[in-house]
């Protein structure tokens, strides 16, 4: 119902607005107890399995849905976005020295890191003692709330689940929008305040909200099949830090983001034979290897400028 979405992110409004508590929000409150709620679904479904795992696989591309699904979560733009409020959280915590700020900074990555890995590894085996119960066209939706029930039958199972979907709905929804309003409010060096931005974010997201879960994920799966290569090599470039330099960044980076966008043009039927030949095509990796051979080719490339300069 649209009250429901205009009542949500009133709620993500309120708890926005002031950008020096949103940290505080999510991870004294919205975190912990959507963690927590979902360590007892895991250990309860664990201890009572709802099923035996269905063996052979139901699909035979495992790896490539794996990876879909892995866009879809989209962790990584997440984790670099929630990173920069993080990181600017830690300086007005006092922690302003770089060592220590690079500690409190680090401390957190690993809890937050040790916790996904509970928490998916733990979901991960709960689809999987329900895949011989379902067929392979069931929604998310549908399939999140039947293992719910499954776990927790009637009433209380309704409630539970309505606690979970709600947490890490709100968790999200408020870390995404104090995210996205301070890097907004930045990039305009604060010529249009915070709060303006984080008004419109709610605005703009209560109005898309009704197309429902499936329906944005559908929309929302060509758009990160260009965006999350050129991200994941932002990444890993970020650990060759000054050594790389700029041709190696914008050669990896645009051929991984070329390659992602053949990636979400194929899914409309537009085809290229030698790209679908490429190796890893299969599995949703055809950018990978010719993304690492622009990486060896950029990085020639700014060692011989290198080498030129210092002539």
């Amino acid at each position: 119902l649209p009250w429901v979405y205009i009542a949500f992110f009133a709620l993500v409004l309120i708890m926005c607005i002031n950008k020096s508590t949103v940290v505080d929000i999510v991870g004294k409150v919205l975190t912990p107890v959507l963690f927590i709620g979902l360590f007892v679904l895991i250990v309860i479904g664990i201890i009572n399995p709802i099923g035996d795992i269905s063996t052979p696989p139901r699909t035979e591309s495992i790896f490539a849905d794996g990876i879909e699904a892995g866009y879809q979560s989209m962790d990584v733009l997440a984790a670099i976005v929630f990173g920069v409020l993080i990181i600017n959280a830690a300086e007005k915590k006092g922690y302003s020295d770089q060592k220590k700020r690079f500690g409190v900074v680090f401390a957190a990555g690993l809890v937050a890191g040790v916790g996904l890995l509970i928490v998916y590894f733990g979901l991960a085996y709960l689809g999987a003692t329900a895949s011989g119960l379902h067929n392979m066209h069931i929604l998310r939706t549908e399939l999140l709330t039947d293992i719910v029930l499954r776990i927790f039958p009637g009433r209380s199972g309704l409630v539970f689940f309505g606690v979970i979907a709600g947490f890490a709905c709100l968790s999200t929804a408020v870390a995404l929008t104090g995210s996205a309003a301070e890097y907004l409010s930045e990039i305009t060096h604060k010529k249009i305040d915070y709060k303006i931005f984080v008004i419109a974010v709610c605005a703009f997201s209560a109005v898309v909200s009704v197309l429902g879960v499936d329906r944005l994920v559908a929309l929302a799966t060509p758009i990160l099949s260009v965006v999350y290569p050129p991200v994941l090599v932002a990444v890993v470039l970020s650990y060759v830090g000054k050594s790389a330099g700029k041709w190696t960044y914008r050669l990896t980076g645009y051929t991984a983001m070329l390659f992602g966008l053949y990636d979400a043009v194929s899914s409309f039927g537009l085809r290229i034979g030698f790209i679908d030949s490429l190796p890893l095509s299969r599995i949703g990796l055809s950018w990978l290897l010719p993304t690492i051979a622009a990486f060896f080719v950029g990085f020639s490339v700014d060692r011989i400028i290198k080498h030129k300069s210092l002539i």
